[in-house]
């Protein structure tokens, strides 16, 4: 089955572009109306990126790509489209994946060989018009997956597409369990054959493309969603929230796994409220989160949003971006692209924004060093900590090796570290890192 799709612009529109040494660079200016927000983009290489873009009121979808880095656009109007189409993936510069849903129930996953001028249906399956999924990923040109929550099934390709199988042992939630995707392009991930995705009190894992899945705890306890994560390819990941079960936080909270999703630790809370999350290729411990989706579905939220880059796993944070961005993805350590949200005033009318730049100026971000009050020292059971004002971040105590005995996350004037008395004796090192400063200091364990 082939549906030919009645308004294909190519539209060969040069435009110039200021070009920054480092930063997010508008492209496609006018290629959408003024009205669109980004739902869902997929990024190839630094030349070809596409992206699934929904009116303010969202209607009327646009699929837009570029294959020369912004020179040229494809603009495909699916206003009258059969089916709504709720996630974009592409595996190369003409190879698209788009599954949709349609008034009867049914969920279509379409297609295209040819930069969407041509569509053919792979997979059907009973699915639910009202679902916010199905969201669709690659792990190679080979191994895919398409995941919807909302009906409780998973499938997947071994192939490159040419047949889908239904995941027999797809993971039955507990009964307080939930889940929501405000952002399917980073809402799940996927590594090679490993696919994460994650709830209020769980990720699940498959390590053999989506066929068996394995549950574990996220820390989150059921009082948060998991809004977004990502891995890289050695198995450390970032997962982010600021969505609580009664309040949105104009914070994040931010948990991080150093073995593949099966334990997470809290990182410091980041005082922005963050909504999608990548990692950066090539960079082991860097990655870039964005926010500003969440207004698009309540407009009276009054929050400050801004792109934040990691260089450390998620201790610290730095600011390479003044305003909100929706589905991020980067392609190497020095090219990422993202999607624009329409309630903001850009100064112009761009279709994505494109990173350009290497994050190394922003890991020389000079840092306060300070000196809070660390008493008693020597110290025999619990040690206290005082600041000047209320600060936040992560404080750890390490033996003489450089190992970690205790480790809190403080968001307050004052903390302590108890039951030391079970330490030998020595030398301790007490360490604090926050997003703009940091401090250690010699303790000394009687």
């Amino acid at each position: 089955m082939k549906n030919r799709i009645a308004i294909i612009l190519s539209l060969n529109l040069l435009f110039s572009t200021v070009t920054l040494a480092q930063g997010w660079i508008p492209l496609g200016e006018n290629m959408l109306p003024e009205n669109y927000f980004t739902w869902a983009l997929s990024a190839v290489d630094d030349q070809t990126v596409w992206s699934l873009n929904f009116s303010a009121q969202h209607t009327d979808p646009i699929l837009i790509g570029t294959r020369d880095a912004g020179e040229t656009w494809t603009v495909i109007d699916l206003s009258s489209f059969p089916v709504f189409p709720m996630d974009i993936h592409a595996t190369s510069a003409d190879t698209l994946w788009m599954p949709t849903l349609h008034q009867s129930g049914n969920t279509y996953l379409y297609f295209s060989e040819n930069a969407g001028t041509d569509w053919e249906v792979k997979h059907i399956y009973q699915g639910n018009f009202q679902a916010i999924g199905p969201t669709i990923k690659f792990g190679d040109k080979d191994r895919g997956i398409m995941i919807d929550p909302d009906v409780a099934k998973a499938f997947y390709t071994l192939d490159g597409g040419l047949t889908w199988e239904a995941t027999t042992a797809f993971p039955i939630l507990e009964p307080d369990e939930s889940w929501d995707i405000i952002n399917p392009s980073n809402w799940m991930d996927v590594q090679g054959d490993t696919i994460w995705w994650g709830t209020s009190l769980n990720i699940h894992r498959s390590t053999d493309n989506g066929i068996t899945w394995e549950v574990f705890e996220n820390g989150f306890n059921g009082d948060y969603q998991t809004q977004s994560l990502c891995f890289n390819e050695s198995g450390t990941g970032l997962m982010i929230t600021n969505v609580s079960s009664e309040v949105i936080l104009p914070e994040t909270l931010i948990h991080k796994s150093n073995d593949g999703g099966q334990s997470w630790t809290a990182q410091p809370v980041v005082k922005r409220p963050l909504e999608g999350i990548t990692d950066v290729p090539g960079m082991e411990q860097t990655f870039v989160a964005v926010g500003g989706i969440l207004k698009e579905f309540i407009p009276n939220l009054n929050l400050e949003y801004v792109s934040l880059c990691t260089m450390d796993g998620g201790e610290t944070w730095h600011r390479i971006g003044e305003f909100p961005l929706n589905a991020v993805d980067f392609v190497s350590n020095s090219v990422g692209w993202a999607g624009r949200l329409s309630y903001y005033d850009y100064g112009s009318n761009p279709a994505l924004f494109k990173w350009e730049g290497s994050f190394l100026s922003v890991a020389t971000k000079e840092l306060t060093v300070i000196t809070p009050k660390v008493f008693p020292n020597p110290v025999e059971n619990t040690l206290q900590v005082r600041f000047s004002k209320n600060r936040q971040g992560v404080a750890s105590l390490k033996d003489s090796s450089g190992r970690t005995i205790q480790q809190k996350v403080f968001h307050s004037q004052e903390l302590e570290f108890s039951n030391l008395d079970h330490l030998p004796s020595g030398v301790y090192i007490f360490e604090l890192k926050g997003e703009d400063f940091i401090a250690t200091e010699k303790v000394v364990k009687q």
